[in-house]
């Protein structure tokens, strides 16, 4: 049986990207896995956060869902935009960091 050990990757665990992926990889388990982490979102769509110490700190996802990502973001600042219009004519409104920043918010706990 074949091992998944590589020797030219010293102390790191490898993770075998055939039949199944884990959705979470420390860094260095995705710096030895980058090949394999960018097959597996270009041929089957699959995400991948990786964790620092055991808190995520970033994610590899597929172009196409970084796509509507930002058509969703450009969508709510057009939203908070034409809100921020209506709501007042003689107020200057909001600039777009305070727009961003309303949208990247993190939720606060018991927000849907």
């Amino acid at each position: 049986m074949p091992s998944a050990f590589n020797a030219d990757i010293p102390c790191v665990h490898i993770s075998v990207y055939t039949s199944f992926m884990d959705d979470t990889l420390t860094i260095r388990e995705f710096r030895a896995s980058l090949a394999r982490v960018v097959d597996a979102a270009v041929e089957d769509g699959h995400v991948t956060v990786v964790t620092r110490g055991g808190i995520p700190v970033g994610a590899f996802v597929p172009t196409y869902m970084l796509d509507k990502l930002e058509d969703w973001e450009d969508e709510q600042l057009g939203r908070i935009a034409a809100q921020a219009i209506a709501d007042d004519r003689t107020d200057p409104g909001k600039s777009l960091t305070d727009m961003y920043a309303e949208i990247l918010q993190e939720p606060t706990s018991g927000a849907a």
